[in-house]
């Protein structure tokens, strides 16, 4: 899948990711349940992947 997006759809885009990577890191360093905080690991992994691919496609461009 392909999205077309303007200069200022990328940045938002791109400050919507790291906010919600960094209140993911605050939620696992609270978490106690090793399950939820597994699954919190991988939201964040699936996140920062989105958000270096991004940074590749914006730097190619």
């Amino acid at each position: 899948m392909r999205i077309e997006m303007t200069g200022e759809e990328v940045l938002l885009l791109k400050e919507a990711l790291t906010c919600m990577i960094s209140e993911l890191s605050m939620e696992i360093r609270d978490t106690d349940q090793k399950d939820f905080r597994d699954h919190l690991k991988e939201r964040k992994m699936i996140l920062m992947g989105l958000f270096d691919r991004l940074e590749k496609t914006v730097v190619a461009a």
